[in-house]
């Protein structure tokens, strides 16, 4: 007979080993208890089979080594299977009853105390009840756990998080008051209209890096902004469960601000930091390409240009659905561009057509954006009223429900129509040239969305350290059939 050693621990009960506080049996002292039982039934040691980490409750966690053993026992490959105790192998009365349904030729499933003959109608009861309370144990120490964080919760202590939250000491309770004057100058600069962007190229340069070691972006000061802890609040699973001690770094209702701004920028495409990210085209898929600083590889420190800067490149990104593909080096295409802006700004056909352009859009936009007011309005009244005790929350997500739908709708109308391009000025090419010198980096891609608004910039790809464009890159009018696949400038 040949038997099988089954083992298991939680992604707690090995920390709490590391620690030096737990006593329940590591892996190695389970299998050394299995092995002594496979040899008190004269049986014939098989693999030795473990989950180390894995949950034995948790439907979404996948055990290999427990699939594994089902499957040797299925096909006969063993004849059972020695495990310490039963809250080790199984805690779901679901696994239970699969492990029944395969035991038609009968197996022995053995722990520390007894045996199970599934293939008898009595070690099929017995196994059913220690699996009932197998499971029992699981939920009731699921339970004591939830309560024991919803304690600490309560009490504003920190339960996780690998890194320390911006603004805040290693507690996450206790306010960084030189990091907290940071975050309110952020949200002063981005409540008066300062883009995203130009609010990260500040935090890049006055604190450097996140506590995680990495550059501010667009996601990580979002992140941070609207995470309710800045509030005073306390969450759990998304749900307000209570409040930290002392003044939080935000007013509640500046914060509310800031949630609102972000939740109101849902959807629009992201504007980076390199000149051509989301406005130009791949002509390979029809995404729009993104731009990042060139990464290190195969062990090569990171390719620099001549005055020392880290080089950068153009691609389609591919997690977000393009192709993957390099288009070629940030500053060559910036330069190439950089001469096709100029060029347009100093015809001046050109420039009526896009002050064209401008008056039917805003004509058209200006009912859509009268009605987005009105229903902001309204959804600001369910707001107040909730502050002030009017309404309960479940109310107040009803009638909110509702408005926030038709905001998306008329949101997406306005995309669907695209931004009103101001007019450009009618400038002769010196003049271009020096007011494209004195644009920051914000300013210049306003200049080249509104150089271009209704048509398409189309490149295509190439290797990083390509320089020279001409051939690969074109102007694709709104109109044409190749424009139906694209994305639109403006």
């Amino acid at each position: 007979m040949i038997l099988d050693s089954y083992a298991r621990e939680s992604v707690d009960t090995r920390k709490k080993r590391k620690r030096g506080g737990e006593r329940s049996p590591s892996i190695a002292g389970q299998h050394e208890v299995n092995l002594q039982r496979i040899q008190e039934y004269g049986a014939t040691p098989g693999l030795l089979l473990e989950d180390p980490g894995k949950s034995a409750w948790d439907p979404k966690v996948t055990r290999p080594d427990w699939e594994r053993l089902l499957r040797r026992l299925e096909n006969g490959e063993s004849d059972g299977v020695v495990i310490f105790d039963m809250e080790r192998f199984l805690r779901r009365m679901e696994d239970a009853v699969r492990i029944v349904k395969m035991a038609e030729r009968g197996f022995l499933v053995i722990d520390s105390d007894g045996e199970y003959n599934l293939a008898t109608p009595q070690g099929q009861k017995n196994f059913y009840e220690a699996a009932v309370s197998a499971q029992y144990y699981s939920h009731r120490l699921s339970t004591r756990v939830k309560r024991g964080y919803n304690l600490k919760i309560a009490d504003g202590e920190w339960i996780g998080g690998r890194y320390r939250m911006f603004g805040f000491e290693l507690d996450a309770t206790t306010v960084r008051e030189s990091e907290a004057e940071i975050i309110r100058e952020a949200v002063r600069r981005l409540l008066r209209g300062t883009p995203p962007q130009a609010v990260i190229g500040w935090l890049n340069e006055i604190v450097g890096t996140t506590p995680a070691g990495a550059e501010w972006s667009g996601s990580t000061l979002r992140k941070l902004l609207i995470n309710p802890r800045l509030a005073g609040h306390i969450s759990r699973n998304g749900q307000i469960v209570g409040r930290l001690k002392g003044d939080p770094i935000l007013e509640p209702t500046i914060w509310q601000a800031v949630v609102t701004y972000y939740e109101q920028r849902a959807g629009r495409p992201a504007t980076g930091a390199f000149l051509c990210s989301g406005i130009l085209v791949h002509d390979g898929c029809g995404h729009t390409i993104n731009g990042e600083k060139q990464p290190k590889g195969n062990g090569r420190d990171y390719r620099r240009y001549a005055d020392g800067s880290r080089a950068g490149r153009y691609f389609c990104p591919g997690n977000q659905g393009g192709c993957g593909k390099t288009i070629g080096d940030v500053r060559a295409l910036d330069r190439h561009v950089q001469a096709l802006v100029i060029d347009r700004m100093a015809n001046p056909r050109h420039a009526l057509q896009v002050r064209r352009l401008a008056d039917e859009n805003a004509k058209a936009r200006g009912p859509i954006e009268a009605e987005i007011d009105r229903l902001q309005g309204l959804r600001l009244h369910w707001g107040h009223s909730l502050n002030a005790g009017k309404i309960d929350i479940d109310y107040h997500d009803a009638m909110v429900g509702d408005i926030t739908t038709k905001i998306e709708m008329e949101q997406a109308k306005l995309q669907a129509i695209g931004e009103v391009p101001p007019p450009l000025p009618e400038e002769f090419r010196e003049d271009a040239i020096a007011t494209w010198q004195a644009a920051d980096g914000t300013e210049r891609r306003e200049l080249l969305k509104r150089s271009y608004a209704g048509s398409f910039i189309v490149v295509s790809s190439g290797f990083v350290r390509d320089e020279d464009f001409v051939g690969r890159i074109r102007v694709v009018p709104a109109g044409s059939p190749i424009a139906r696949r694209l994305r639109t400038v403006a």
